[in-house]
């Protein structure tokens, strides 16, 4: 059986890659706000900005935010499938599918995390970032009275629809991965740069 022999070389560069990716947070201690310096920097705290922004939803104070509309609808499409005996029988399938019909979103380029220490500036707008939900609804068109007078919808709508929102409040606990410099004319560093460069509320 030759199976194994071509599966091993993959399973252990996949077992390689994994656990070298594990080692780029494993092995980096996390540094201080206060203490941030010049590279590589692990940094756990709090997301604070002087002049947040609110949410559309649900008017939460954040540094970004993202919200969508969709609308439920409902499609048919032909389906042709051929037996062992070379057959072909054709079926029409329906099926629903959510179509985007508003999305809306704001940040702010940087972010403060603050810890027990102090405060760095991290600028979120270079970052891979993983907002947090603030909002996931299903509804039905008659639920939200007078929402859907500016919208127009499909004849084949479900008349479902489903509003999510997502954001970086503030007091948001963040976790932050990434290379810090200092801006030009400033001795204080920010994190704004690096690969992988990760800001996260997970």
């Amino acid at each position: 059986m030759i199976w194994p022999i071509f599966i091993s070389p993959f399973a252990f560069v996949g077992a390689w890659l994994f656990d070298r990716r594990r080692r780029v947070y494993a092995d980096l201690g996390t540094t201080p706000a206060a203490a941030v310096y010049a590279g590589r920097n692990e940094v756990k705290g709090r997301a604070w900005h002087p002049q947040p922004l609110r949410s559309h939803l649900t008017e939460t104070p954040s540094v970004m935010w993202t919200y969508r509309l969709e609308e439920e609808r409902q499609h048919t499409r032909t389906v042709s499938s051929t037996d062992s005996k070379g057959h072909t029988t054709t079926r029409t399938e329906t099926y629903t599918e959510w179509h985007e019909i508003d999305a809306k979103s704001q940040a702010r380029p940087s972010v403060h995390v603050v810890d027990d220490t102090g405060a760095v500036e991290v600028v979120v707008a270079k970052a891979s970032v993983s907002p947090r939900s603030t909002a996931n609804e299903v509804f039905r068109k008659g639920e939200r009275k007078g929402f859907f007078e500016r919208l127009v919808s499909f004849d084949n709508s479900t008349g479902r629809y489903r509003q999510t929102e997502t954001a970086i409040a503030i007091g948001d606990a963040l976790y932050v991965v990434g290379d810090a410099s200092m801006p030009e004319g400033s001795a204080v560093p920010q994190i704004d740069h690096g690969s992988p460069f990760i800001v996260s509320t997970r």
